[in-house]
């Protein structure tokens, strides 16, 4: 799991991944999307083998999503309004959460979800569009895989998510 964890840390910080996704919708192109730091759930009990998962997570998605030709809010600005967000029951950030962070930042629509893992190196990330305007989900994705298929799995969500942009 520590694996996993140093990888997409080591990903976001280096530029992300490589293969660009389907460009967003002329439609939608224009509309300002931000993406919030996913929340971390795991089934092991030390939370220090996801440390940055989350943000790292964020920013590989949003590197992903400008690839494919969509305009994205800066990622420093996104984690620093979501910091400022209370947080739900469970210590995450839920979907009023992003949407007040994203309309700090004059975003149209947020992306927000969570990771989880489990002590069997499986892996599932889920994640939602929300309108910020509306406050309604857009459009929502599941993957599930193995730790060692999470960057093939992000690109996937990633063109997932463009394309169920794209459509109004």
């Amino acid at each position: 799991m520590i694996r996993i964890a140093r990888l997409l840390t080591a990903l976001a910080v280096t530029g992300g991944l490589a293969a660009p996704v389907a460009s967003v919708g002329a439609q939608n192109a224009a509309q300002t999307i931000a993406v919030a730091p996913f929340n971390v759930h795991q089934a092991r009990g030390d939370s220090r083998d996801f440390q940055g998962v989350g943000s790292a997570l964020a920013d590989l998605l949003a590197s992903d999503l400008r690839a494919g030709g969509a305009r994205v809010v800066d990622r420093a600005a996104m984690r620093r309004t979501a910091a400022l967000q209370p947080a739900t029951r469970d210590g995450m950030l839920g979907r009023e959460g992003a949407v007040a962070s994203a309309k700090m930042l004059g975003a149209q629509r947020v992306v927000y979800g969570g990771f989880t893992a489990d002590a069997a190196g499986n892996v599932r990330i889920d994640a939602r569009v929300v309108n910020v305007g509306t406050g309604a989900v857009e459009f929502s994705e599941r993957l599930q895989g193995h730790g060692d298929e999470v960057l093939a799995l992000l690109h996937q969500l990633a063109s997932r998510m463009a394309t169920g942009m794209s459509v109004t």
